[in-house]
């Protein structure tokens, strides 16, 4: 690893704080020069970008894949490692959106998410932790129970939903907190060590022949009848398409592509390892859950009792670390505090998600020759390795049809600025949805 790399991680560190997560020896790139031209460039080397970079260095396309920092150094490397199977829009969105037919082809989507993971965990001989957990969505309330059971409804009914409705001593099976009124749950969602995921990435892309640079961020993209010039730190590389996977850490490059979508932050505690007793009292079927809140919050057991929660109760993506993580702890107590005695921090971390307007990632064209992918609204894991295959299968051989959200036209949007601009007044305004909700 170069002294700039390492700096980099410095960086990200003093900013994000450093996750929990260990990883594999990870790989020397070469510090050989950054080739003049190439079939595909990618920019960001996250999940995304890597499953791009893989995909089409698998089938013999001359792609070169350009970093800013360091691969992984977002939200890829950065998240609690759930491969969950909903999408984070609400069942009655998608059905007021997009109908039965193609409702059920946007559910079958991120189903699909979760099986291409595994399968190519499989196919690869991944080394990621991979474990089929299961998930549980809670409801903390009357009121957002009734809200649950009406999408669940939905997606039983019309998606054909792999889960079932829970509640009373069914629910006490597997979260026995007492804040808890109902949950939808299956048994299909997993969980991962997300950096060895994005180490296993990028081995294998660079095994197939993907050129990987790290340290070289993406200044402008001009782009013209027959290519484009991605001008970077280094100089300018031409390319017939572009990818680009920066996801929450999307700059303009010219195009305003930072306004895609909405950067949001969140951030994560791990705690002391929890006894034997505390795990079987909190989560004894050991799924990952998260309730369903504006401000959600997010929890699993590793295996050696480490809990781990995530959230926060505002949307910008800075703040003070120590008072970050006295107020998950806080949180953790309020939701199963009366079972457990919530363990010291040992780690506090975070970054920037993506989300979009209606909670459905963008996959597509910017233009002829520029692609995108982000906007996950945090369901990063499977829906950022399946839009990689995407948007990989489109520049193939131009098919997109399974994906019923892909778009021709991905544009910058003024409400995206603005909802950028005002996080901390948005924060206050689902604050307050959230109290009427859970009083």
């Amino acid at each position: 690893m170069s002294a700039d790399i390492k700096s980099q991680r410095g960086g990200s560190e003093l900013l994000f704080g450093s996750p929990i997560w260990d990883g594999h020896n990870r790989i020397t790139l070469s510090d050989s020069d950054i080739p003049c031209d190439a079939d595909i460039v990618v920019i960001g080397g996250g999940f995304t970008g890597l499953s791009v970079a893989f995909e089409l260095a698998k089938n013999g396309r001359n792609v070169v894949l350009l970093e800013s920092s360091y691969v992984g150094y977002g939200a890829s490397a950065r998240n609690a490692g759930f491969c969950t199977i909903g999408p984070s829009a609400s069942a009655s969105s998608v059905l007021d959106t997009y109908g039965i037919n193609e409702g059920k082809q946007y559910f079958h989507w991120f189903l699909k998410a979760v099986e291409k993971i595994e399968a190519l965990i499989i196919n690869e001989a991944l080394d990621v932790d991979w474990t089929v957990s299961g998930r549980l969505s809670l409801a903390r309330s009357a009121r957002q129970s009734e809200r649950l059971k009406r999408n669940f409804q939905i997606q039983r009914e019309h998606f054909k939903f792999p889960g079932e409705f829970i509640e009373g001593d069914e629910l006490q099976e597997h979260i026995c907190a007492r804040g808890f009124v109902s949950a939808i749950s299956d048994n299909v969602s997993a969980c991962l060590n997300p950096l060895k995921l994005v180490d296993e990435l990028l081995r294998i892309a660079k095994r197939e022949g993907a050129s990987i640079h790290e340290n070289t961020p993406v200044i402008k993209l001009k782009e013209s009848s027959f290519d484009v010039e991605v001008h970077h730190k280094h100089g300018v590389l031409r390319a017939r398409q572009v990818v680009i996977a920066t996801n929450g850490y999307t700059e303009p490059m010219g195009i305003s592509a930072n306004n895609f979508t909405i950067p949001l932050g969140s951030f994560i505690v791990a705690t002391d390892p929890l006894s034997l007793e505390a795990q079987k009292l909190l989560l004894p079927t050991g799924k990952v859950s998260s309730t369903i809140s504006n401000f959600s919050n997010y929890f699993r057991l590793l295996k050696d009792g480490t809990l781990l929660f995530g959230g926060r109760k505002s949307l910008t993506s800075n703040g003070d670390l120590d008072v970050i993580s006295k107020e998950l702890r806080l949180a953790a107590h309020e939701l199963f505090g009366d079972v457990i005695d919530i363990p010291e921090i040992a780690k506090c971390w975070g970054g920037r998600l993506a989300f979009t307007r209606d909670r459905t990632p963008l996959v597509g064209k910017v233009t002829e020759r520029i692609l995108f992918a982000g906007g996950y609204c945090g369901h990063g894991v499977p829906t950022s390795v399946s839009a990689g295959f995407t948007l990989a299968r489109y520049i193939q051989n131009g098919q997109y049809q399974d994906c019923p959200f892909f778009s021709h036209s991905i544009r910058a949007s003024t409400v995206n600025w603005m909802g950028g601009k005002l996080a901390p007044l948005i924060s206050m305004y689902y604050r307050r949805q959230d109290y009427l909700e859970l009083n």
